[in-house]
């Protein structure tokens, strides 16, 4: 992680637009899986206690996980990167 949050913070000060561009689809991304959670509260799927908003971020969490597992071991295959995300999401909404 010290690596990523390296690359993170000189992206920040050498291009600070880009990174915050890169900022700005993160957020629009657990926005959008909150509205989509709080559809499934209106409908029923889920209950209205469900805190949508945790959800989300635990949902985002666990993609960034897989997706640097995959980024950084070489013998991490695609498959396993979706295994990976299937399995954890099955786990946070079971």
């Amino acid at each position: 992680m010290r690596e990523v949050f390296s690359v993170s913070f000189h992206l920040i000060n050498s291009k600070p637009n880009m990174m915050k561009k890169f900022i700005d689809l993160d957020f629009l991304f657990v926005n959008d899986l909150i509205t989509f959670l709080n559809q499934l509260k209106e409908k029923g799927v889920l209950p209205e206690e469900y805190d949508s908003n945790q959800a989300a971020e635990t949902v985002y969490s666990t993609l960034a996980f897989e997706f640097l597992l995959y980024v950084y071991e070489e013998e991490h295959t695609e498959e396993q990167l979706l295994q990976g995300i299937k399995n954890k999401v099955d786990f946070i909404f079971t």
